[in-house]
Formats: structure tokens, C-alpha cells, sequence
């Protein structure tokens, strides 16, 4: 999607012409991304109630993945790929 909008030739030129490009951008979606995103975006909200506000990368690495994510192959390097 953003490789799309970066390749768009000419780009925007004002906020009509970018509401378009976005609604197209929309539209092409597919449904399954969206609803993806949608349950992640709900277990990074969780998790951000739960942490009081506070870092919660750490919890949604669990959430995700489950312990044994940490020792298959790392909380760094498996941070650093999520990220």
C-alpha cells in the first residue's frame, strides 16, 4: 500500500486530490487485512489498558506468540522483528 502511494505520479497536489488516492488505497483492502488489524489493534489496546499507560511491547510479544517465542529464539531478536 505505501509502496502504491509512493509511486504515484504526480503525487497529491491538495487535500481532495489525497482523499481520493486514500479511498482508492481503501478500497483496494482487502477485507481480511482489515479485520487483522482490527483484532491487533483491540490486543495492543488491552494490553496498553493493562500496563497503566506504561511500556507494553514486552505483553503483546506474549499475547502474540506465547512464552516459548522467548526461548526458541530470543525476546531481542524476536522484538526486533516485530517492530
Amino acid at each position: 500500500m505505501l509502496e502504491e502511494f509512493n509511486n504515484l505520479n504526480p503525487k497529491p497536489q491538495d487535500t481532495s486530490e489525497l482523499m481520493i488516492v486514500l479511498q482508492t488505497t481503501w478500497d483496494k483492502l482487502p477485507d481480511e487485512t482489515i479485520l487483522r488489524a482490527i483484532i491487533d489493534f483491540r490486543k495492543r489496546l488491552n494490553a496498553c489498558v493493562s500496563a497503566g499507560g506504561a511500556h507494553f511491547e514486552h505483553t503483546i510479544i506474549l499475547l502474540f506468540y506465547g512464552q516459548s517465542a522467548f526461548v526458541n529464539i530470543g525476546y531481542k531478536r524476536l522484538h526486533d522483528q516485530l517492530i
